[in-house]
């Protein structure tokens, strides 16, 4: 650096007040630090979901806990002589949880490969950022692009107490800090796991084809002044090695990260060595990801362009050294620092004066050595507690507020992952879920810090299980403690979740049974009450919920309590009414409040919640999951047909008739605006094939209405009910939904679509009278899906 240079770099500034530092105009915090890493495993948990459209495989949290979190499969020992990590935990655990075609023809269609290549690579380059940032001590650029998995430089290590990885990194330029220590938190370890263990043999796989015209000269210029001469010793093994075994063994990293890669000068199996060594790949041009395309990651978070502070690596190296100085540093109590921290950004003492503005000795006063793991580990751990993220979002904005110590405590887990999936098990053979989303708000219903929680999602997603996968593993560790509440909007639906609860294993009861004069003897043994969003305004129903220890016995607790299709109480004004009778209701007292939902932008969600009088410390300790990403079925051929009112009743009976005739083993359901219309039709098709289902029916009869339409030996094969009856609905054999001249919103019509769960078709008739409308705000989400959707689909009415 010119002088000119070091002047600029050493003005870095302190703001006590707000616990941040600046270099120039650029600021850094812990607050910006923890935005940078959510956002990232955010995005990384997004590309994740998106590959599930063409595989099925583990997700990082359930391979993590399965196998390296797992302290029933013991770790090898470390041995000098060892040089791949998948000596220490052998791969073959991980076996379970490989990449598998969702549809065995995809694998030849070059559109798809191309966009899961895509898809891998800009993964790659989340998790490097995450994985340099998540230490607090950031390594250089040098140094991370050529971690590695395998050989005699093989750098990534298992901590055996936590279970979390980490990484020992020398610079070669600066030998007296050998072995720096870089200790990963457990939502990079997750990820990382996943990516080295599950993703990267899927990789080498996918490219088994390509993999031979990676330059090789590449690796001269990352190499040259770091393991150059490792390098050369590790080539005249790989020499003597038949390429061909290297194909024959593209799943089987052991044996081909034992070398760290081979001769540089011959493209002989260059690209497989190097994707059995090394981590961060740029498998979109055959290279290690370069400084430009990393710089370039960094300055795209946080996601909100508006929070942005626009640094690259070197400016945030040296911000970070200041945070640790003077806002980290000074907060540090004992001897939770008998390493002298600047030692981690493996510099001279010259350079951390000039540069970063830090004197070892002064600064960082030693009680201990250089290379002092646990002191690292200590450090590590501290900078992560102080960088954890609680999401705090209102309409505007979005901030990532730092835990303050004393809240850093963790939820005391009754019960964790392994019994979600063993519920999982009870219910469905081969249970795993079906997105990282599902997962993660599952989990978090069941086990997290939050105790307000709200997920967005389209009709398939598996909303249910979100709560019912915790209310049953909750009564299999706890059984009898606690007692969960469910609100639904509808009768139909209140039947149907019903059987969902029951059919799960636990005892359902309805909230009518609050005011009976016996209740607590009938509800001595109910796990769920289930009731209409009205039953819950019942004065009587709501007296008895703020007497819950009451009414169930002091030995009860209150559990969960589920709003589900919350966005009804936004949209139909009527419930939000008749619920105000809810309002005084002790919600903090809830073991967790969670609201399910098609469509709920946060801040209307915030509306509801102080209509409810949701006390502030469970609004500010939420989890907002918005899992709408792409619209449902989006690829389910639509016909969207104009007729006039007079031939409607025609045209909908031939339509039944037909499909009668033409279809032996699916079912098909017709939704209809208007009653009137559906009693004509049912009129004109008298047939024992076909049900139908109206408001003036009582509950009973309409479930096993709905009964009889599921099940799939019986011989009732097309259904015709209101719009309403896609609430309660859900039969694997549905392949066709006809909309009748319905006036819907667009939640409406997605959930009516979202019937079909595998290949199908939709068909619209409508009239002048029907019409798509408009509801909740003008920058809904599922309006830009429409949107996007076809023109004949854009046809059901105005935008």
């Amino acid at each position: 650096m010119n002088e000119e240079d070091i002047a600029a770099r050493n003005f870095v500034t302190t703001d006590l007040e707000k616990g941040s530092v600046s270099l120039g105009t650029k600021t850094l915090s812990l607050n910006f630090i923890s935005r940078i890493k959510n956002d990232l495993h955010i995005e990384y948990d997004t590309c994740q979901t998106a590959l599930r459209e063409w595989f099925t495989f583990g997700s990082p949290a359930t391979a993590y806990m399965i196998v390296l979190g797992n302290k029933n499969i013991e770790l090898m020992q470390e041995d000098p002589m060892t040089n791949g990590i998948f000596k220490i935990l052998p791969q073959c655990h991980a076996a379970p949880h490989y990449f598998k075609w969702r549809r065995p023809k995809d694998a030849s269609v070059s559109e798809i490969r191309t966009k899961v290549i895509k898809l891998i690579n800009k993964m790659t380059k989340l998790l490097m950022a995450s994985v340099w940032i998540s230490t607090g001590f950031p390594m250089r650029y040098t140094e991370l692009s050529i971690l590695s998995v395998g050989g005699t430089s093989r750098n990534l290590y298992v901590d055996s107490d936590t279970r979390l990885f980490y990484f020992r990194v020398t610079y070669n330029k600066n030998r007296k800090f050998d072995n720096r220590i870089f200790m990963m938190d457990l939502p990079v370890t997750r990820n990382l796991f996943w990516f080295v263990y599950i993703l990267r043999p899927f990789e080498i796989e996918l490219l088994s084809q390509m993999l031979d015209v990676t330059d090789s000269s590449m690796l001269i210029g990352h190499f040259t002044n770091a393991v150059r001469q490792e390098i050369e010793h590790e080539a005249e093994e790989l020499l003597a090695t038949d390429g061909d075994e290297f194909n024959e063994e593209t799943n089987q990293l052991v044996e081909t990260s034992e070398a760290l890669i081979e001769e540089l000068r011959t493209k002989q199996a260059a690209g497989l060595a190097v994707m059995c060594t090394c981590i961060f790949v740029d498998v979109e041009r055959f290279k290690l990801v370069t400084l430009s395309t990393f710089n370039g990651i960094l300055l795209k978070y946080p996601k909100k362009r508006s929070a942005r502070e626009n640094m690259k690596i070197s400016g945030l190296r040296q911000c970070l050294a200041g945070l640790w100085k003077d806002i980290i540093r000074p907060s540090l109590e004992g001897d939770v620092v008998p390493v002298r921290t600047p030692a981690l950004f493996g510099h001279s003492k010259q350079t951390h004066e000039v540069v970063y503005g830090v004197n070892p000795s002064r600064d960082f006063p030693t009680n201990g050595s250089f290379d002092d793991y646990y002191a690292y580990k200590k450090l590590a751990q501290e900078f992560q507690s102080l960088t954890q993220y609680t999401l705090v979002q209102t309409k505007r904005t979005f901030e990532a507020l730092v835990v303050e110590p004393q809240e850093r405590q963790c939820h005391e887990a009754e019960a964790g992952i392994y019994d979600l999936l063993k519920a999982g098990g009870e219910l469905f053979e081969n249970f795993e879920f079906k997105s990282s989303a599902q997962e993660r708000f599952t989990s978090a219903v069941l086990n997290s810090n939050e105790r307000l929680l709200a997920l967005q999602a389209i009709t398939a997603f598996g909303r249910s299980l979100t709560f019912i996968l915790p209310m049953l593993a909750l009564k299999r560790k706890q059984r009898g403690k606690y007692v969960h509440f469910v609100a639904v909007p509808y009768e139909s639906l209140k039947m149907a979740t019903r059987t969902k609860l029951e059919n799960a294993g636990l005892v359902v009861g309805e909230t009518g049974m609050l005011t009976d004069l016996h209740a607590e003897a009938n509800l001595s043994g109910v796990d769920v009450l289930v009731g209409c969003f009205d039953s819950y305004g019942d004065a009587g129903v709501a007296d008895a919920m703020k007497r819950c220890e009451k009414v169930f016995s002091t030995r009860r607790s209150r559990g969960i309590f589920v709003f589900d299709e919350a966005h009804v109480l936004w949209l139909e004004k009527s419930f939000r009414d008749i619920f105000h009778s809810v309002k005084g209701l002790n919600w903090k007292s809830f073991l967790k409040v969670a609201f399910v939902f098609a469509k709920l932008p946060e801040w209307l969600l915030e509306r509801i919640c102080q209509e409810r009088r949701i006390e502030n410390e469970v609004w500010e300790k939420r989890l907002y999951v918005d899992a709408v990403k792409k619209a449902p079925n989006q690829n389910i051929p639509v016909d969207v047909e104009n007729v006039r009112k007079i031939q409607i009743v025609e045209r909908t009976a031939a339509m039944i008739l037909n499909y009668l005739g033409n279809s032996t083993a699916s079912k098909a359901v017709f939704f209809f605006g208007a009653k009137a219309t559906m009693d004509a039709v049912r009129r004109r098709v008298n047939n024992h094939e076909v049900g139908m289902v109206h408001a003036d029916l009582d509950s009973e009869t309409k479930r096993s209405i709905f009964d009889d339409f599921e099940n799939p030996d019986s011989p009732a094969r097309v259904i015709l009910g209101t719009k309403l009856i896609s609430n309660g609905l859900d039969c694997a054999s549905v392949n066709c939904v006809c909309v009748i001249d319905c006036n819907m919103t667009i939640i409406e019509y997605l959930q009516m679509i979202g019937r079909i769960r595998g290949e199908g078709y939709v068909k619209v008739m409508v009239t002048r009278a029907a019409s798509m409308r408009r509801e909740i705000d003008e920058d809904d989400p599922l309006m830009r899906i429409l949107r996007a959707l076809p023109d004949s689909r854009r046809s059901l009415g105005p935008s």
